[in-house]
């Protein structure tokens, strides 16, 4: 669903992190419903949240790809 207006997509590495989600998310809903204009605590915490998870899981990222172009450069230095 985040997707489709080009957010990325959320990884929950695990239960309890999938439950906190839940309930930060719902909160969230709940308080825009009563007061659609302004940002309630539980918006501002599911967004750190989310923010946090994307360093986590980008550093992730990097910390594969990185050997990968490594060892890619060394080849090319190689080959010449």
């Amino acid at each position: 669903m985040l997707m489709y207006d080009l957010y990325p997509p959320i990884f929950i590495n695990d239960a309890p992190q999938k439950k906190e989600y839940i309930a930060t998310l719902s909160n969230s809903f709940k308080g825009l419903l009563k007061n659609p204009h302004k940002w309630n605590d539980y918006t501002e915490q599911f967004f750190k949240q989310e923010l946090d998870r994307l360093l986590v899981n980008a550093q992730l990222l990097y910390e594969s790809i990185n050997p990968i172009d490594i060892n890619r450069e060394k080849n090319i230095i190689n080959q010449q």
